[in-house]
């Protein structure tokens, strides 16, 4: 008879750099966007990040979470939480880029945050917004919008 084993794991997170932010918190669009703004810098290729917060909203832990094509960028939801998981986060800030400049969300955009939220309300780990940044500076907030209410 074949003798079967089970692998006895544990995880942690292995913190990459620092980056100073001083009291900020991530409480309205225009801060989170120029926060992580200044953490990516300028980007050629779609790239997604997520930024853990606490019930204050100050960020936590935030972890670049794909880096894609000039307009595309494939993630999972599981991939998304694993981060809140680990980092016990009380929120989550989603953010993607579109080096193209234009901020409008596609129909991948609104399904996507749709089930980030919807995975979010069960694992209670809230997703707090999802912000598309700009090459320019600008920003959309899903939170802002009416694709919030939409994709509730």
């Amino acid at each position: 008879m074949e003798k079967k084993e089970i692998s006895i794991v544990h995880l942690q997170i292995v913190k990459d750099s620092q980056v100073p932010y001083g009291e900020m918190k991530m409480d309205t669009p225009e801060k989170a966007a120029g926060a992580i703004r200044n953490f990516l810098g300028a980007v050629d290729r779609e790239h997604v990040i997520i930024c853990c917060v606490d019930n204050c909203m100050k960020p936590t832990h935030i972890q670049i979470a794909g880096i894609g094509t000039i307009n595309a960028c494939l993630i999972s939801v599981p991939e998304i939480f694993k981060m809140a998981i680990l980092s016990n986060a009380a929120g989550l800030l989603l953010f993607h880029t579109h080096p193209s400049g234009e901020v409008k969300p596609s129909q991948e955009d609104i399904a996507i945050t749709r089930k980030i939220r919807d995975a979010g309300k069960m694992l209670d780990i809230p997703l707090q917004d999802h912000i598309i940044l700009g090459a320019a500076g600008d920003y959309f907030s899903f939170r802002e919008s009416s694709f919030w209410d939409a994709a509730a």
